[in-house]
């Protein structure tokens, strides 16, 4: 059996340090509760350091549309 550590190089822990880490922010949806999803993601993405981490959010619109982007709110 083959480990992921074992596919990809080895980082040095210089390398480990500085890259960042990319995340997933899944939000929305088709229920009635998509607007507090948004809101939600919104604060979650606020809250997270931009020096350790990048944001890829993934959103579902109330269709079930999928799309990438970025979540204003007023």
């Amino acid at each position: 059996m083959t480990c992921i550590s074992e596919l990809r190089p080895r980082l040095s822990r210089q390398s480990e340090m500085t890259e960042k880490i990319t995340i997933g922010l899944i939000c929305g949806g088709t229920s009635g509760e998509n607007e507090v999803s948004l809101i939600s993601a919104y604060n979650i993405q606020a809250a997270l350091n931009r020096e350790k981490y990048n944001v890829l959010l993934i959103g579902i619109d109330k269709n079930g549309g999928w799309y990438l982007g970025t979540i204003k709110v007023f």
